[in-house]
Parts: C-alpha cells; sequence; structure tokens
C-alpha cells in the first residue's frame, strides 16, 4: 500500500447489519419503556383519585326544602278567658267609645240582664283589687298580671255585685270571683236593657284599651 493512503472501510457482508442501526435498538426499547411506565403511573394515580384526567365531576344538588303552607286560622289568638260562663259569653256586644277626634279611646263588652247570682270569671291571674267609684255609682274589680302586661276591668252598678274571692291573687283563668248581687241595677245611658256589666282589657305599660269581642264558642276573648 502506498504511503499516506486512508485505507477504506469495510464493506459489510450480506445480512449483516451496520453497527447504527444495532445502537438504535436499544435506545427506542429504553424510550418505550418509559413512555409505558410514565403511562402506567399516571393510571394508577387517576384510579386512586390523587389526579383526574377528564374526568366529569358530578355537582350534587341540595334537595328542596319544602315548607308547608300555613293555616290561616278563622279567629285570632284569644287574649283572655271570659268573664262569665260560656253560654253567656257570646252574648256580649262590643262598646267603642271615641272622643271628638274620632280615635278610640275606649273599648270593651258590655252584658246586659245578668240575673242575681249569676258567677263572674277571672279572665288572667293576677293581682285582684275591688274599688267603689262612689262619684260614678260603680263597682271597679281589676285584675293586673305583670308577666302578660295585661289589666283586666269589670265594671258593676254600685252594689250590684260581691266579691267571693278568698285572696288577693287569682291563680288562673276561670276562677270565680264573684257574683252578681242585684240583676235589676243597669249603668245609666248605655241602654239595651239592663247592662250591668263592663268588661275591658287594658296595656299595663301604655293604659290604652285594647279592641276585643266574644269568641264565637264562647270560651275566651279575641282581639278585634
Amino acid at each position: 500500500m502506498p504511503e499516506n493512503q486512508i485505507p477504506a472501510p469495510p464493506i459489510p457482508q450480506v445480512g449483516e447489519s451496520p453497527q447504527v442501526s444495532t445502537n438504535i435498538k436499544p435506545v427506542l426499547l429504553g424510550i418505550v419503556s418509559v413512555l409505558v411506565l410514565i403511562g402506567a403511573i399516571f393510571i394508577a394515580l387517576n384510579y386512586f383519585d390523587i389526579i383526574s384526567i377528564s374526568r366529569t365531576q358530578k355537582v350534587e344538588v341540595p334537595p328542596k326544602t319544602i315548607i308547608p303552607a300555613t293555616r290561616t286560622p278563622s279567629e285570632p289568638e284569644p287574649v283572655s278567658g271570659c268573664p262569665v260562663r260560656e253560654e253567656l259569653c257570646n252574648r256580649g256586644a262590643v262598646l267603642i267609645l271615641s272622643e271628638k277626634e274620632k280615635i278610640s279611646s275606649f273599648s270593651g263588652i258590655v252584658y246586659s240582664n245578668l240575673a242575681a247570682g249569676e258567677k263572674i270569671l277571672s279572665v288572667i291571674p293576677g293581682d285582684i283589687q275591688v274599688k267603689n267609684l262612689i262619684i260614678d255609682e260603680r263597682t271597679l274589680v281589676t285584675i293586673t298580671d305583670k308577666e302578660s302586661g295585661l289589666q283586666a276591668n269589670y265594671e258593676f252598678p254600685m252594689d250590684a255585685f260581691v266579691l267571693s274571692a278568698t285572696s288577693s291573687k287569682i291563680s288562673k283563668r276561670g276562677e270565680i270571683i264573684g257574683a252578681i248581687s242585684d240583676g235589676s241595677k243597669s249603668f245609666k245611658n248605655l241602654g239595651g236593657g239592663y247592662d250591668n256589666l263592663i268588661f275591658s282589657l287594658q296595656n299595663l305599660t301604655t293604659k290604652l284599651y285594647i279592641k276585643i269581642k266574644p269568641a264565637t264558642d264562647g270560651k275566651s276573648i279575641l282581639p278585634i
């Protein structure tokens, strides 16, 4: 061979792969192995909900709360019991007196023709007092209940009521506090026969009268 002549590379024989092809196979195999491993890791993370891949989230809608319709009562809540027995309670006539400016200054219930011996009942618990108003010719019985903030007033013609309560403290509604002593006595200028009981309720704080009426069932007094 002449000097300085570069030897020619060997010519591969038939069926022999070049060296470059031989080196690529392990590289591709390694890449494929890595991709398969990564895919397996992602599948495992997704399965255990560590990460979410394209998962549709289900939104829970809270159930509707159904509030039943409130029944409107046919009559308002009672504010007290009745001053007379049930058979006579709803026979009372509503009495409303107004000032010149047509502002109601008094509201009550008038009971007429109560016979002698007719029982008068407590409408609220509380302290009871009896006053004889000589000038007005009336007997005033009051029951005050600080807890409810009410004062019940019973007005009779003078000497037409006798107290039977033995204590100055009334413990409950419906307790007998006294009786009509003279059914022939009546208030002057009221009309309508023998008006011998005027019943009213007042707010203890404001002293204003509460507009009231007897319940149809004869068991209580209702606000108007």
